[in-house]
């Protein structure tokens, strides 16, 4: 094919169409050769049908469709189809956009544009990701795990197993250990523990030591056995683990009644009995009337010298179908002549009705007869915040069984609004309790609920997202729509770490574009104060920009360490990131923790995308994840 003298093609042998150049616009002189042995070969002019087909417009690319496998990058053509006003077609060249890895990583689907040869119109190419069909490596054990604690010590559990698969690799997977009693710690001995790995029912397994503490005075000789009028049993020191205090020889036990006619058992123990039964790692005072306010009073000089002598010492108070397990520790700031008033109260009349109210408005169903309000008084004075630490409170649920993923405890504020607390269900000889951690006193109450979304269908975060909506951490942009893939500001993660660690929202002047006004105003003031966010320099938290992943991942670890837990990790486990430079300085020590805990993982085996916004539906499952480690949720 000639353009006068120039040579613009070689056609091969049987071709009936050729594109001529877009920039060519005088066709005369255009001709067709047959190559011959000399340079006088005949000539031929293209037929002027031809001539006319090169010069009707383009109205169109062909889009095409390309299907590779998961981890396989597509291989996309070098040319597409052109189609012209008189419903011709020609091939045209074309250039693709770059191809991301993370794009055909997992299953799927994703379109790229190409930049198509002298014209304006863009190619698409469909490009169909279809998942790798080939027998995956199972899980046939895990390592061993052997922890050493002294008596009264709660063992420290890692929050990753190592698991050995059907192919000799192994891997770090995060593990949620059952919970375990102080019991089973009090005194030296040996005990076993098991862990629940998500993705598989095999069970991971820890053996626990429990050494004798050097200043355990061991088992006391004591053996009264009361024969009073009062409402405890027992001796004031029955074994070398736990203290038990008789009512009847050890405290005063008087009836009192509220000015609405409730009935109040008031214990007040004996400063010497208290202090000598604190001396072992767990002291048990229980009250087993029927009242339903239950006031036990500590004297406060018998605490400090518990403290000064066994800090580990905790006092667990059984009233009202509930077990509150006070850390002495707690109390290591009162004055010496001080009264500690703790009241156990079944809530009833307005008060639980308004709380069933509340629930009611959940479509929710109360899984406990009354709730429990738990109130602390030193010299009268209340003592609402301990200060950071989580403090147990026990919840008998009689004979319930079902999913625990549908039951969540709650606390209720001075309004009668309801919040997540974190909680672990556990069932025993047919009997369900609830254990509730929570670093503040409030009422709180049981309910089961089965929040779904309709547009998780199928989505990979489904089980993760319905967890957390039903233990009312995350909520729906509307009944049934969660919007899985809609990114998440700043703040929205902000108020779903307060609401995820059970803290009481407080409102305060922490940044400058944060107003009192604004919904998001008191969780975000009550991360900065709980030291989960920092801002930035301006003094501006940007609450409305979207989070991105590394900017999630730093404020999870915060608070992973306000729950009471901090990951050990090396920097080295972000180097198989391809993109770890992309990696901030300031972020890098809460990435590799977040890895090493199994709270987080790449985009891709090599992608971590530190910069990415992050979605809802990764927002929830980070935080079931980081719920799981710390044993605030099931």
């Amino acid at each position: 094919m000639y353009n006068e003298t120039t040579v613009l093609a070689d056609l091969p042998a049987g071709a009936t169409t050729y594109l001529l150049p877009s920039n060519l616009t005088d066709f005369s002189k255009v001709t067709v050769r047959s190559k011959g042995t000399d340079p006088y070969s005949r000539k031929f002019m293209v037929s002027a049908p031809t001539l006319l087909n090169m010069s009707t417009d383009i109205v169109g690319i062909a889009p095409i469709s390309i299907t590779t496998s998961v981890g396989v990058a597509p291989v996309l053509p070098t040319v597409v189809t052109a189609v012209y006003s008189d419903n011709t077609t020609g091939q045209r060249g074309v250039i693709w956009d770059a191809i991301d890895p993370s794009q055909y990583a997992v299953a799927g689907s994703f379109s790229v544009q190409g930049t198509v040869t002298g014209v304006t119109y863009k190619a698409l190419a469909n490009i169909t990701v279809t998942a790798i069909d080939i027998p995956l490596p199972v899980i046939v054990s895990y390592s061993p795990i052997n922890i050493t604690t002294t008596a009264g010590t709660a063992p420290i559990l890692p929050t990753v197993v190592t698991a050995v698969y059907s192919d000799n690799t192994t891997k770090q997977l995060s593990v949620v250990w059952s919970n375990i009693e102080a019991s089973q710690y009090a005194s030296a001995g040996t005990f076993k523990v098991l862990g629940t790995v998500g993705g598989t029912s095999l069970k991971a397994e820890a053996t626990i030591t429990v050494t004798q503490r050097t200043t355990d005075p061991g088992p006391s000789t004591g053996t009264g056995s009361g024969t009073g009028t009062g409402t405890g049993t027992g001796t004031s020191s029955s074994s070398g683990t736990t203290g038990i205090i008789d009512l009847d020889k050890d405290a005063k036990v008087t009836k009192e009644t509220t000015a609405d006619g409730k009935t109040v058992t008031k214990v007040t123990l004996d400063r010497d009995k208290l202090e000598k039964a604190s001396a072992i790692p767990v002291v048990v005072i229980e009250v087993k009337d029927g009242a339903s306010i239950v006031n036990v009073e500590l004297p406060g000089q018998a605490i400090l010298n518990a403290i000064s002598k066994h800090n580990n010492t905790v006092i667990q108070i059984k009233a009202n179908g509930a077990i509150y397990e006070l850390p002495v520790q707690l109390f290591k700031d009162i004055a010496k002549d001080s009264t500690i008033s703790v009241v156990i109260s079944k809530v009833s009349g307005k008060t639980g009705d308004d709380v069933t109210a509340a629930v009611n408005k959940l479509n929710a169903k109360q899984l406990v007869a009354n709730p429990i309000e738990f109130t602390i008084t030193v010299n009268g004075k209340e003592m609402n915040d301990f200060g950071g630490v989580y403090v147990n409170r026990t919840l008998n649920l009689g004979t319930w069984t079902g999913d625990p993923g549908k039951v969540t405890a709650l606390w209720i504020d001075a309004n009668n609004q309801i919040h997540f607390v974190p909680a672990i269900l556990t069932t025993k000889n047919g009997s369900s309790e609830v254990t509730i951690r929570s670093p503040h006193n409030s009422t709180y109450t049981v309910i089961q609920s089965n929040q779904s979304f309709a547009d998780l269908a199928g989505h990979w975060a489904k089980a993760d997202v319905e967890l957390l909506a039903n233990k009312w951490i995350v909520n729906g942009i509307t009944d049934k729509q969660f919007a899985p893939e809609a990114q998440v500001t700043r703040a929205e993660f902000a108020a779903m770490l307060v609401r995820s660690l059970g803290l009481v929202e407080k409102q305060a002047d922490a940044f400058r574009d944060v107003s009192p006004r604004d919904w998001f105003a008191g969780a975000v003031s009550t991360a900065h104060q709980a030291g989960l966010i920092n801002g930035y320099e301006d003094g501006t938290f940007r609450p409305n920009a979207n989070i991105t992943r590394e900017q999630m991942v730093a404020m999870m670890m915060r608070a992973m360490k306000v729950g009471g837990k901090e990951i050990q990790a090396s920097s080295t486990v972000i180097d198989r990131f391809a993109d770890r430079s992309t990696i901030g300085e300031w972020s890098k020590a809460a990435v590799a923790q977040a890895l090493t805990a199994g709270l987080v993982q790449g985009l891709s085996d090599n992608s971590f995308a530190p910069t990415e916004p992050a979605t809802r539906a990764q927002a929830a499952t980070m935080l079931k994840r980081m719920l799981q480690s710390l044993q605030f949720i099931n």
